[in-house]
């Protein structure tokens, strides 16, 4: 569990952007364990809550990053753009 929390926090704040996908991707079995793999996440845009099942691609990145990792830099964009 605190292995998980680690991973979680550090794909949500880490500043450096490289390579984390990748990372999170070799690391999140081992870090989550053999028990269940349904998560609820909590969405970055809006803070929403989905659940989410770690066995799908997308869904472990909703869970890991608060959002679809490659759409990151879309929502920075909106954000600055709403102003």
């Amino acid at each position: 569990m605190l292995t998980e929390t680690l991973l979680k926090l550090y794909s949500r704040y880490f500043p450096i952007q490289k390579g984390k996908y990748h990372l999170v991707e070799k690391y999140w079995e081992s870090a989550v364990g053999s028990g269940s793999k349904k998560r609820t996440a909590r969405l970055n845009a809006g803070g929403f809550l989905m659940e989410c099942d770690l066995n799908f691609v997308l869904q472990r990145q909703f869970y890991f990053f608060g959002t679809y990792y490659l759409e990151r830099a879309n929502l920075a964009c909106w954000k600055v753009h709403s102003k």
